[in-house]
């Protein structure tokens, strides 16, 4: 009966939690937006603008 509640316990503890789920979730979606940004960046080409316009 013991090892039963064990491997059950050991089972349970290794379920992520919601707030383990939304760290996790949070993180891809911070890893994802920065890899958007970097590949619009490239798009952009500054010589194409005026001084003015280049901030």
């Amino acid at each position: 009966m013991t090892t039963a509640l064990t491997a059950a316990k050991t089972t349970i503890d290794g379920i992520k939690t919601d707030a383990e789920l939304d760290i996790e979730e949070a993180k891809d979606l911070k890893t994802a937006q920065e890899a958007a940004v970097k590949g619009i960046e490239t798009y952009k080409n500054k010589s194409d603008y005026r001084s003015a316009e280049q901030k």
